[in-house]
């Protein structure tokens, strides 16, 4: 019998051509088989911290929320688009 920590669980997945061709590439520079490198992947994503997964996901932890808001508006300030995003709403607002 094989001991639970060394037990192998296989999965099938579907990537975009981007992250298959990136995959492809970090292959063939790593040397390093694709099953491997994802496995690699996988076990940094499980080692770290509940926000920084969330991040990795596209979701903001609660804990960056205010944060996240704070660097979107000053972006937005920053923005050279801010005039045109701002006349387009009023635009769209107008004509409702």
């Amino acid at each position: 019998m094989i001991p639970a920590e060394m037990a192998r669980n296989v999965l099938s997945t579907e990537l975009t051509p981007q992250a298959n061709a990136v995959l492809k590439r970090t292959c063939s520079e790593t040397k390093l088989a694709k099953k491997d490198v994802v496995a690699l992947i996988v076990a940094w994503f499980a080692e770290q911290e509940p926000e920084v997964q969330d991040v990795v996901l596209g979701r903001t932890p609660p804990s960056l929320v205010d944060a996240a808001k704070e660097i979107a508006l000053s972006r937005l300030k920053a923005s050279p688009e801010r005039t045109r995003l701002i006349a387009e709403i009023k635009t769209k607002s107008e004509r409702q």
